[in-house]
C-alpha cells in the first residue's frame, strides 16, 4: 500500500466513526433535554449539560473555598449536591470515596444520568443533612455544605450534623451579617428569601461560635462569594466562605 494512501475501506471506518459519535452525541442530548439544569457539567466529546452556572463559575468557587487540588486516598461528602458538579469534580481530584446527598428526587436522577453518561465514581444517597450519621454513612475527611444553611428549618442542628460526619475539614458557605452593621447585641436576624420563606441569618461572630459548639476545633471566614438582598433586612447580605478544621 502507498504511504499516506486513504483506501476507500479506511473513509468507509472514519465514515462509520463519525456517525457512531454523531448518533451518541444526539442520544445523550436527547436524554438532558427534559431536565432544568442548575450546574454545567462536561459530559465529554464536546457536551456539557446546559447550566446556569458555568464550569470555570464552579472551579473558580472551589478555589475561593481552599478546596485541595489533589485528593488521592481521602474521602469528600457533598451536602446538597444537585446534579453533583463538586461530587463528580472530586472524583475527578483522585477522592477514594465521594458520596453526594441531596432531598431532591430530580436531582437523584439527573446526577445518576451524568454518572451513566460520564461513568464517574461517586455515589448518591437521597436525604437530608439530618439524616446524617457516622454510623450509617461514615466520617468524611473533607465535607462540603455550600448555600445550605438557609434553606434549614433547624440551621444549627444541621451544623451539628455537619460536624459530625467531618474527620478533618469542612468547606462552608453560608449568608451571614456583617458584625458592625448588625450590632453588638445582635446575633440573628429573620428574613424572607424571594418565595417568601423565612430564612435566619445569623452575624458572622455568632456563625464562628455556632460552629465551634458544634465541634469544631478553628473556624475562619476566609472571604465571600456573592451578596443578594433579603426582605425585611436593610442593605446586602454576604455569602461568605469559611474553613472549619475538625
Amino acid at each position: 500500500m502507498r504511504i499516506g494512501y486513504d483506501s476507500p475501506r479506511r473513509r468507509r471506518a472514519r465514515s462509520a466513526s463519525a456517525a457512531a459519535r454523531a448518533m451518541e452525541h444526539e442520544e445523550i442530548l436527547r436524554q438532558i433535554a427534559p431536565y432544568t439544569w442548575y450546574q454545567t457539567i462536561p459530559l465529554g466529546g464536546g457536551l456539557a449539560t446546559p447550566g446556569k452556572r458555568s464550569p470555570r463559575h464552579l472551579w473558580r468557587k472551589l478555589d475561593r473555598l481552599g478546596f485541595p487540588a489533589q485528593l488521592a486516598h481521602k474521602s469528600v461528602l457533598d451536602i446538597g449536591c444537585k446534579e453533583g458538579f463538586f461530587a463528580i469534580e472530586a472524583a475527578r481530584r483522585g477522592a477514594a470515596r465521594v458520596l453526594g446527598i441531596d432531598i431532591s428526587a430530580e436531582a437523584e436522577e439527573k446526577f445518576m444520568l451524568v454518572k451513566s453518561i460520564t461513568g464517574h465514581a461517586a455515589e448518591f444517597r437521597r436525604m437530608s443533612v439530618f439524616d446524617l450519621d457516622p454510623a450509617t454513612v461514615g466520617i468524611f475527611d473533607v465535607v462540603l455544605f455550600l448555600s445550605v444553611f438557609h434553606h434549614l428549618r433547624h440551621p444549627f442542628l444541621g451544623l451539628d450534623k455537619v460536624a459530625s460526619v467531618t474527620g478533618e475539614m469542612a468547606l462552608m458557605e453560608i449568608y451571614a451579617l456583617d458584625d458592625d452593621a448588625a450590632g453588638s447585641l445582635t446575633a440573628m436576624a429573620r428574613g424572607f428569601g424571594r418565595s417568601g420563606a423565612v430564612r435566619l441569618l445569623p452575624t458572622r461572630r455568632f456563625l464562628v461560635e455556632a460552629l465551634e459548639r458544634a465541634g469544631f476545633s478553628k473556624v475562619e471566614i476566609t472571604g465571600h462569594t456573592s451578596q443578594r438582598t433579603f426582605e425585611g433586612i436593610p442593605g446586602e447580605v454576604k455569602r461568605v466562605t469559611l474553613q472549619a478544621l475538625r
